[in-house]
């Protein structure tokens, strides 16, 4: 029997410039028919509308006997549908569409839609692992997230907020904006327990990494493996201005 395939596209996540070179402009049911194994595959394609969306309409696709779920767009995307799966035997397809595609990038998936679709269409699956996340406000209110490829505090967090909000993002407005705000960002002070034993440490940021990179093959974590039950904790202290070149090439070199 054909599997019931569901495709959840967020049509404005990453740059129309760089959509548009990876074959990601302009996705309908008709493009995707064309990769598509169809003697395997019966699909729907939805779009969605807001954020949060994509969580909503994962869980309709489970309402309608999903066999597989398959979320076009960046890492945001891919884990607002992540979130809804997690817990059940319903696999997540990628193919990335985001400005930064972290986790694609970890796992070797391609960025054209053609050869995306391709590694859909070989059914070739993985158990990875996840993160969870509580956060409190001022307000004692409790919030539960998800991350899968990692999350942190400080510059890292801040940066992931400028970078949300970019009007021209990709790689370029990443390291501008870099450059424009640590000027003026001053490191924490943050009490730590990691494995047990409480710390306390000053730092510019502090990332927990379940994969190896933020995107752009910004590499924070050289060493993490997504599937290896473990999470890589890295610290990055206050640095001088002149070494910031240093630490950028070293973020992008796997150093």
């Amino acid at each position: 029997m054909k599997k019931k395939l569901f495709f959840i596209s967020n049509p404005v996540s990453g740059s129309s410039f760089g959509r548009y070179l990876r074959g990601l402009n302009k996705i309908d049911q008709r493009r995707i028919d064309k990769y598509l194994d169809l003697s395997s595959f019966d699909c729907e394609l939805w779009l969605t509308e807001y954020e949060g969306h994509a969580l909503l309409l994962a869980k309709k696709a489970i309402d309608a006997n999903a066999d597989l779920i398959v979320a076009i767009g960046g890492d945001g995307t891919v884990r607002e549908v992540a979130s809804v799966l997690k817990g059940t035997k319903i696999p997540l397809g990628i193919i990335p569409a985001g400005s930064g595609n972290g986790l694609a990038l970890h796992l070797g998936i391609p960025m054209s839609l053609k050869e995306a679709i391709g590694v859909i269409n070989r059914a070739h699956f993985l158990s990875i692992d996840s993160g969870s996340i509580t956060l409190v406000n001022r307000n004692q209110e409790i919030k539960k997230d998800l991350f899968l490829s990692s999350a942190g505090v400080g510059f890292d967090a801040h940066m992931a907020h400028r970078f949300k909000n970019l009007v021209k993002r990709g790689l370029w407005g990443y390291i501008k904006a870099i450059y424009k705000d640590y000027f003026s960002y001053q490191a924490h002070t943050y009490d730590l327990t990691i494995n047990g034993l409480k710390q306390v440490e000053t730092a510019l940021l502090i990332n927990v990494a379940n994969s190896s990179q933020f995107g752009n093959n910004a590499i924070i974590a050289p060493l993490a493996q997504i599937d290896d039950g473990v999470f890589e904790l890295s610290i990055v202290r206050q640095f001088p201005i002149y070494a910031l070149p240093e630490m950028i090439v070293r973020l992008f070199s796997g150093s």
